[in-house]
């Protein structure tokens, strides 16, 4: 998948093409055959805004399993994120990130039809895991009708979280072969992966915890029995981070520090 994600991303970039909805198909298209996602999404929509939120690029809906692109918010993306990071790159370098952006938002949107289709199919005990735990008991809920709570919590809410670190993992696999031909926009993916897996962690206070804690009811109740029959202690430092679950103060400031050290960090 990986070097088929590149290989596309690289015949653009070098023809001088801006991504578009061709590009964005062949990647999806790429994605859910190799997760063997097409039983989770039954129509990809091209829209050009969102009704209730403009700045919206992209969505999926796991209830009428629609994938939608919005062109408006994703135009606006590519600016917003071009304006600011544009001078981090070379010439070589700035329509690649150009059409890195959107690639982005396309893979973060399909990390969400992955997390349902993993919610919904019974896993062996072997696949009950830390991450299949927290994305289960946070997927489904509708905290938009609260727009207040939504504010709070879209920040902390593990699948928001989660679907952003993996698909900035996603582009560091994906680009690790031409990462040395690319150092800035190497750069930038790594400086986005540390702001990820820092986001939500404030003194005293683990994303995925203060989310349980908010939504209360019953899936902090589960989540808490999880919590007592497991060990989370003992899981890897980097297992921990990555799920949103407590950390030390050495730990966070030694991401903090890889952080700090990425020319993104400065921007």
């Amino acid at each position: 998948m990986n070097e088929e994600i590149l290989r596309l991303l690289f015949d653009y970039s070098k023809k001088g093409k801006i991504v578009d909805l061709n590009y964005i198909n062949k990647l999806i298209e790429i994605v859910v055959n190799k997760r063997k996602l097409s039983s989770f999404i039954d129509e990809v929509n091209t829209l050009t805004v969102h009704e209730e939120k403009p700045s919206i690029s992209a969505s999926y809906n796991s209830i009428n399993k629609k994938l939608s692109i919005y062109k408006l918010g994703m135009t606006e993306q590519i600016k917003l994120h071009g304006k600011k990071y544009i001078e981090m790159f070379n010439k070589v370098e700035r329509l690649f990130f150009t059409n890195l952006i959107v690639t982005q938002i396309i893979l973060h949107e399909l990390e969400h039809v992955l997390q349902y289709k993993n919610t919904i199919i019974s896993p062996s005990d072997k696949d009950i895991n830390i991450k299949w735990v927290i994305i289960a008991l946070s997927y489904g809920l509708n905290i938009r009708k609260d727009m207040k709570l939504y504010k709070t919590l879209y920040r902390d809410a593990p699948q928001e979280r989660i679907a952003e670190i993996d698909s900035y993992l996603t582009l560091m696999e994906t680009l690790n072969p031409v990462k040395f031909h690319l150092p800035n926009i190497q750069d930038y993916i790594m400086g986005k992966m540390y702001e990820n897996l820092l986001r939500g962690y404030v003194y005293d206070s683990s994303p995925t915890i203060e989310f349980f804690n908010i939504i209360g009811g019953e899936r902090k109740e589960l989540f808490d029995c999880y919590l007592l029959c497991h060990n989370i202690e003992d899981l890897p430092f980097s297992e921990r981070i990555y799920n949103g679950l407590d950390i030390t103060d050495k730990e966070y400031g030694y991401v903090l520090k890889k952080y700090l050290k990425t020319k993104y960090s400065k921007i």
